[in-house]
């Protein structure tokens, strides 16, 4: 948890997430490691959650930037970038300015950033700069994460997201997906379950 010194960003409208996204996502909310693959049919309301989630967790920590993929940079719009706006919509909180060209949101009183990128464009991603001392990207988020089947780009990634952290930060990186494939590296790590919360909302 953040230290005491370290106050959220704005107050939020109290919501109930049962209501929302219905049950079965109490321990992904609250998991502090650093991986989480979160898979999930159409209907699990998954995406939203996660959406939901980061916007929580941006406020409570507002020095924490996060950055958000898929494979292509052209899906971003209509999904993860629709999902974390509709998030802020949901819980009342005005000060995130969400832009479509170039695609990108920053809060307009903490200077947090959330970057967009796809992995189609690698040059974009390890020229990513919070553009403060004060800022520190912790989390990357992957969505549809299945659609990704190469780890060297998980591993470069996850490397460009480095470098010491405020007292009561941590990294972390979600995977939200729906596998089609055995054959896909997320969905063999998953079942490799190796030092991660592998979870199913169906």
């Amino acid at each position: 948890m953040p230290t005491k010194e370290i106050q959220r960003s704005q107050q939020v409208k109290q919501v109930s997430l049962q209501e929302i996204v219905g049950k079965g996502y109490a321990t992904f909310w609250n998991f502090r490691g650093i991986e989480v693959y979160l898979q999930g049919g159409k209907g699990s309301k998954k995406s939203k959650t996660v959406a939901l989630r980061w916007i929580m967790l941006l406020n409570m920590y507002p020095q924490a930037c996060l950055l958000v993929l898929r494979k292509t940079g052209n899906t971003l719009l209509e999904s993860v970038w629709a999902d974390l706006q509709w998030a802020c919509q949901v819980y009342g909180i005005t000060e995130w300015k969400f832009k479509k060209s170039p695609i990108s949101a920053v809060n307009e009183r903490t200077g947090q950033k959330i970057f967009f990128r796809g992995l189609d464009d690698w040059q974009k991603i390890a020229s990513i700069s919070t553009g403060s001392p004060e800022l520190h990207l912790c989390w990357a988020w992957y969505e549809e994460a299945f659609e990704i089947d190469d780890k060297a780009t998980f591993d470069r990634v996850n490397n460009s997201i480095r470098g010491k952290l405020p007292l009561g930060y941590f990294k972390q990186f979600v995977y939200s997906f729906n596998p089609w494939t055995a054959d896909n590296y997320v969905v063999k790590k998953v079942v490799e379950n190796i030092d991660i919360l592998s979870y199913n909302a169906y």
